[in-house]
């Protein structure tokens, strides 16, 4: 005979919790509330769905009347120690102003609680809610109070508070009773955020799929615009050959549908970006007004066609900013085309960039269109949005280009507006920071970063090229042969260091994604250091025409050998000095040894120092191409070796591997990254040091020799 098993159904515990006789409140990590108990509700005068979800101080804050009232001050200092001691905190007795309901006649009324604040952990250790448990002594209290004010507690009284103590110390023991349960329900909670976790992770891994099938998208569909906008205006600008006006008339037909294509395929795909977080910012230093004069060009035909006239105004003091240029660009386009959109025939669109405080600058783009109706202001900047469909026909557009703006922006700790009068214009304006964060502009490729020299004299050479590889094996080539190089992507970042540098020469490719190479060449022969410099185009498009009018040295076609850009410098006049010594720094008699021999062997010319202070003087006296430095030295170790040398001003930019065997703390890491090309760990052959030398410096085929300290 089989004995039946009792069945035995999990508790409710949401049931239990709101039933349980005392006064709790469960609140999520940011203090909102997510469970109520029924005694609670009642000892508060709240109705339950009225709280949920809410703040706590919002739905219980100090008396705005008492200026003594300090409850919502401790209870919060009570849960951040909680927080931050991940256990439990027991407040004195508080003093609570209740709200009444209306239907009771409203007002506050006081109440005083002792409140106990307890963590509940994730499975993961991180704090999940905090329990709020509070016994309400209110009688207790006033009980005592009166004996203060009496003076003379009658024997009712006293054994009226006896009876109230007693009635407390049982409260007490219903608490912990039901804090057992709580437990248990907490238990339950933590594997319910187990399960959650793992929807979170696949949720994430959505969103991973769908950042690379943005990606994808977004290369498979610009990389075939982008040829078709190429081709359409190198045949445009009759490049390739004379055409007829009406070839001409359908190629500018084709390059607008192109253009205005390439325009909305860039907005969807930027506006997921944004609300995936995933677009990048880029901060280098740029002329906001270059940027500016930029884009006005880009629209200069559209503004043509309506005779609409564009002027600018820049804020000489904001000479220089801290920006991504594209986000920049793609702010001061889409509302410039906005205004040039709305305005009629034969007005004017004015374009100022000035300083907004001591951190930020504002873009202001005004017009003299038509207007925007006070009731139409809060739906402008939303997706999709066109404020009269009557127009649609009229203006087109997608509703996509401001709502992308402000969400740009506002992805920048900036901040959008527009003042408007209907009938008469429009201001939009955007206020950024100077300094926008972010990582390493585009044109800071990780191959461009260390600014490596062969020697302190050596002639100095700019490389424009925003291909990474291009621009990679050109600076190879270059400091293979002798030369300091320095590498830019973009015209904008070009011209900034055109004005803080002169250049020995500069090498320049005439397709940049911020400007075309022509608007550099006439910025740098209107003024500056580098009117004069020579440059060498290298470019697909190699011919005469691509730069006729400008004063250039040479133009290569790519793909360009090593030969070539060697032969281009040596034309200019421009070729590489008599090579320096590498100076070798280490209190290691074996380790100098092995250095300076191994280094001698492959050709280079070697100082050798066995402290920091004799390696000093020997810099002084003769500039090293290069150093080898240990780190740990006597006297004075290489840190301060390091420091002192960069202080200097031909050991500003020279090249310095640090060779140790020295375990680096994070700090000192981040004190080599700063200040040092590279680090190269001590080995028997010296191996990774040749391999970080030959990295930066080119062997000299002269005979070498050493200047070693004994």
């Amino acid at each position: 005979m089989k004995r039946s098993s009792r069945y035995s159904p999990t508790p409710d515990f949401k049931l239990l919790f709101e039933s349980a006789p005392g006064l709790y409140l469960v609140l999520a990590r940011d203090l909102k509330i997510v469970a109520v108990s029924d005694a609670y509700a009642r000892a508060t005068m709240t109705q339950r769905e009225e709280i949920l979800g809410r703040g706590l101080f919002e739905v219980f804050p100090d008396n705005p009347d008492d200026p003594a009232a300090d409850g919502v001050h401790n209870l919060r200092a009570s849960l951040k120690r909680v927080a931050q001691n991940r256990a439990a905190d027991t407040m004195a007795v508080q003093s609570y102003d209740i709200p009444r309901p209306k239907s009771e006649g409203g007002g506050l009324e006081k109440r005083y609680w002792s409140p106990v604040n307890s963590p509940v952990f994730a499975p993961n250790g991180e704090l999940a809610y905090i329990i709020h448990r509070v016994e309400d002594v209110t009688e207790f209290v006033r009980l005592k109070q009166s004996e203060i004010e009496q003076h003379k507690p009658t024997e009712g009284l006293q054994s009226r508070a006896n009876r109230m103590e007693s009635a407390v110390d049982v409260r007490v023991q219903d608490v912990q009773n039901t804090n057992r349960k709580l437990e248990t329900a907490a238990r339950k909670i933590a594997r319910l955020y187990q399960k959650n976790k793992e929807q979170n992770r696949l949720i994430q891994q959505a969103n991973r799929l769908k950042s690379e099938f943005l990606a994808n998208m977004s290369h498979e569909l610009r990389t075939p615009l982008n040829g078709i906008i190429g081709f359409a205006e190198i045949m445009h600008d009759e490049k390739v050959g004379p055409i007829s006006s009406d070839h001409k008339e359908y190629l500018q037909d084709i390059l607008t549908s192109a253009h205005h294509l390439l325009q909305l395929i860039n907005d969807v795909l930027d506006l997921s970006k944004v609300e995936a977080g995933k677009l990048d910012f880029l901060p280098e230093r740029t002329d906001p007004s270059l940027v500016v004069a930029e884009v006005c060009e880009i629209v200069r035909t559209l503004a043509a066609k309506k005779r609409i006239k564009i002027e600018i105004e820049c804020d000489p003091d904001l000479a220089v900013i801290q920006a991504d240029t594209r986000s920049l660009k793609q702010i001061l386009y889409n509302y410039i085309s906005n205004a040039l959109k709305f305005t009629p025939h034969e007005g004017k669109v004015t374009v100022r960039v000035k300083t907004e405080g001591s951190n930020h600058f504002r873009i202001e783009v005004e017009d003299t269109g038509i207007g925007i109706r006070s009731e139409d202001l809060n739906r402008l900047f939303l997706e999709f949005q066109q404020l009269d469909t009557r127009n649609a026909k009229q203006y087109a557009g997608t509703g996509l280009g401001l709502a992308l703006t402000k969400k740009i922006v506002e992805a920048q700790r900036g901040r959008v507006g527009v003042i408007s009068t209907l009938g008469q214009g429009s201001i939009f304006y955007a206020r950024l920071p100077r300094v926008t964060s972010g990582q390493p502009a585009a044109g800071a490729d990780p191959r461009d970063r260390q600014r490596i020299v062969t020697a302190p004299d050596a002639p100095l050479i700019l490389i424009i090229e925003d291909d990474a590889d291009d621009r990679a094996w050109i600076a190879g080539v270059l400091r293979a042969t002798g030369y300091v190089v320095e590498t830019v992507a973009t015209g904008a970042e070009a011209l900034v260091r055109c004005r803080e540098q002169k250049f020995d020469a500069i090498t320049l490719d005439i397709m940049l994604p911020d400007m075309s190479g022509r608007a550099v060449l006439q910025k740098l022969r209107e003024r500056g250091l580098n009117q004069q410099t020579p440059v060498t185009i290298v470019t697909l498009l190699a011919h005469k025409g691509v730069v006729a009018g400008f004063q250039v040295n040479d133009i290569l076609s790519k793909p360009v050998s090593q030969s070539e850009v060697i032969k281009a410098l040596e034309r200019c006049g421009v070729t590489p000095r008599t090579p320096r010594p590498v100076l070798v720094v280490d209190d290691d008699r074996s380790a100098l040894k092995l250095a300076d021999k191994t280094l001698r062997h492959l050709g280079y010319r070697t100082v050798c120092r066995k402290n920091g202070r004799s390696a000093l003087r020997a810099a002084s006296k003769e500039p090293p191409a290069a150093v080898v430095l240990d780190l740990v030295m006597p006297t004075m170790n290489g840190f301060e070796f390091l420091r002192r040398f960069r202080r200097t001003r031909r050991g500003r930019h020279t090249p310095v591997i640090v060779w140790t065997s020295k375990d680096l703390s994070v700090l000192e890491q981040n004190e080599l990254r700063s200040a040092a090309t590279a680090v190269a760990r001590k080995d028997q052959n010296a191996q990774e040091l040749i391999d970080e030398l030959r990295s930066i410096l080119r062997a000299p085929n002269t005979s070498a020799h050493e200047t070693y300290e004994r």
